[in-house]
């Protein structure tokens, strides 16, 4: 399926088993976004807390209209120079210390027989352990036979993309370089004097500071072909793929990283980031289609606000049923675990987010909550398990869409908390079967963590005080209520749950093996 969204896929499964007809599913997305482009820039107009910001982005956009053609272009101009120095002067601090630069690694003469090898496409991190936490440069060599018929000829090279940023060279020329780029496709021209006659070899160094690194793909777009051949007869050398083993090395470990985004001149509200310019290219398009529902995996890029995200969610969920119809179906996904273990009971980071994500849950009609933060991987902030993910979301769809009744929506809800002396019990809904933790089979498909799973954890009881310390817990009751106590909070005034960036503690689900959501609610008092 290329580049589709593999939760979106996962999710269209789960619907076709059951339902056994055909799903349609359109995939319209934009990795690293907030959520403000995907809002209709009208709606966010008209709302008292966004008005002014989204008012003053008009009016940048009509002052922009007034500037001439000469005047742009004269500007433009500037800017890329600006940016072509920038990413120079980047890459030669990178290079003035990486032993590839310096040992000819991208030479044909070079001798890379003691070199590990690696599939690619593909990231270096899920290829090697040793990789896992590996940040800097990784250098990638190929060789290939180039037809007869190619030789004298332009070629294309295609590596699809790269994460963050590469130099290529072919028979050590450099043929390209993309700084800073990795959601950009790599297609790089290679002239008849580089080619030479018989094979070529191909050296990549891509350099990535943070998080996963490497060939993303897609596959399709891996290859290295003429350009200038017309005749179909020639269909069969048309093309050759470059998927498959390649030769690797590490070169300098290294954090350095550099924002060409600000060299930028760009129309104000056509970047991926202004309020309604997603929505007004991928939303609107779509809106003489009969949708039936949508599913929403966004929260990252809106880390930091989520007071204001409990406005905007509901405000997007809002925006669209105006476009698709009051019977949208709309189905979030909470923002799995991540970042760095934490015993900090009251840590929050995503928590907030979470809690925001679940505010429009509880509080919008016809939404569904797919739980995943047990499922998050502390080091990438895009969790593998996607199928769990489409999975869950599906059983939403089957049961609050569809109608079928045997297949659990949501993971266990936290409804209330109330006082019982020094103790709090806390009531869940979506918990029919009884509250669980993970038996022993399920512990090696879940992440690490630091307690014990067969005891009730991730739960915290806070005072007057607001400081927050792990309590302890029990099931009790239907099944369905927690029992919390702590000796350091004798009158326990808030509790919570899963309350961080990686709440490894948080060990609770309902019988359907759903995770509880993160919570944090006040005490009741018993009537």
């Amino acid at each position: 399926i290329g580049n589709w969204s593999a939760v979106g896929f996962f999710f269209g499964e789960t619907l076709r088993n059951e339902l056994d007809v055909p799903i349609g599913l359109i995939s319209t997305n934009w990795g690293g976004t907030r959520i403000e482009p995907w809002i209709e820039r009208a709606d966010l107009a008209a709302h008292p807390m966004f008005s002014e910001r989204t008012i003053a982005l008009q009016n940048e956009i009509d002052a922009y209209e007034t500037i001439s053609d000469a005047e742009l272009t004269l500007r433009r101009d500037a800017i890329s120079r600006r940016r072509e120095r920038k990413a120079t002067s980047y890459w030669a601090q990178i290079m003035d210390i990486d032993p590839g630069e310096k040992g000819g690694w991208m030479t044909p003469e070079f001798d890379d027989d003691d070199w590990s090898t690696m599939e690619l496409p593909g990231e270096w991190e899920n290829a090697e352990p040793e990789m896992v936490d590996f940040d800097g440069t990784v250098w990638f060599r190929k060789t290939v036979e180039i037809p007869r018929s190619w030789r004298d000829k332009r070629l294309l090279l295609e590596l699809g993309r790269i994460d963050d940023s590469d130099r290529t060279y072919v028979n050590g020329v450099l043929v390209g370089s993309s700084t800073n780029l990795h959601d950009t496709i790599r297609t790089y021209e290679i002239d008849p004097e580089t080619i030479g006659r018989g094979s070529v070899t191909i050296a990549v160094c891509v350099m990535d500071p943070h998080g996963a690194g490497g060939f993303t793909g897609p596959s399709m777009m891996f290859t290295i072909k003429s350009e200038d051949i017309k005749d179909w007869a020639d269909r069969e050398v048309m093309s050759m793929d470059l998927h498959g083993t390649w030769r690797w090395k590490t070169g300098v470990a290294s954090t350095l990283t550099t924002n060409l985004d600000e060299e930028s001149m760009k129309k104000p509200g056509m970047t991926p980031q202004s309020p309604g310019t997603l929505h007004d290219a991928m939303i609107a398009p779509f809106v003489p289609y009969g949708a039936r529902g949508a599913i929403w995996y966004q929260g990252e890029s809106n880390e930091h606000e989520a007071e204001e995200y409990r406005a905007l969610l509901p405000l997007l969920i809002e925006s669209w049923r105006e476009d698709f119809g009051a019977h949208l179906a709309f189905g979030i996904v909470q923002l799995a675990a991540y970042k760095k273990v934490s015993d900090d009971p009251d840590q929050g980071g995503w928590a907030h987010l979470r809690d925001a994500q679940l505010h429009a849950f509880k509080t919008v009609e016809g939404t569904g909550l797919a739980v995943t933060v047990d499922i998050g991987e502390a080091n990438d902030i895009h969790p593998r398990r996607k199928k769990p993910v489409g999975e869950r979301l599906g059983w939403w769809a089957l049961h609050d869409v569809y109608g079928k009744e045997s297949f659990t929506p949501s993971g266990p809800i936290a409804l209330k908390a109330v006082a019982d002396g020094n103790k709090v019990i806390v009531t869940f809904d979506h918990a029919e079967g009884g509250l669980l933790v993970p038996t022993p089979d399920r512990v090696r498909e879940s992440p690490p963590f630091a307690g014990d799973w067969r005891v009730t954890e991730g739960f915290a009881l806070a005072g007057d005080d607001g400081v927050f310390h792990w309590a302890k817990a029990r099931f009790i009751g239907s099944l369905n209520r927690v029992e919390l106590f702590s000796n350091e909070v004798p009158v326990p005034r808030i509790v919570s749950y899963g309350w961080q960036d990686n709440p490894v503690r948080a060990n609770v689900m309902n019988s359907a093996g759903l995770p509880a959501s993160p919570f944090k609610i006040p005490v009741e008092s018993k009537n």
